[in-house]
């Protein structure tokens, strides 16, 4: 992975989010997806676009939050201000127990994959 991609990926929060207590992102690499991490009242989330992505699923981020608020309640999906190629976005990022518990529910291959280099390399 180059130095300009590590550096274009650069978490912001000096937008006003109050959840945020980390001012860097880190970037992971499983097999041939970025898989970004920023962490929130100290604890470590996904953004979830790229775990969907890296899963092979075709759910959009919105009806996974729905299902995770649904099956966990409140308090893992986090709204994160992300600086991407040039501009601020504002990602939804998972927390570990929302992310555990969309891959224990997701029927792809890869989640499976996934959910292993999680708990075993991340």
């Amino acid at each position: 992975m180059s130095q300009e991609v590590k550096t274009s990926w650069l978490f912001l929060n000096s937008i006003n989010n109050t959840n945020m207590t980390n001012n860097s992102l880190q970037l992971f690499q499983f097999e041939s997806n970025e898989i970004r991490f920023v962490e929130v009242d100290g604890q470590p989330c996904i953004v979830a676009t790229d775990l969907l992505k890296a899963s092979d699923s075709s759910l959009p981020v919105t009806r996974l939050e729905a299902m995770i608020e649904k099956g966990l309640g409140g308090g893992f999906v986090f709204r994160a201000p992300i600086l991407t190629t040039g501009r601020i976005q504002t990602c939804i990022v998972l927390a570990e127990p929302a992310i555990t518990f969309y891959l224990a529910r997701s029927r792809t291959k890869a989640s499976k994959k996934i959910n292993r280099w999680i708990h075993t390399e991340v």
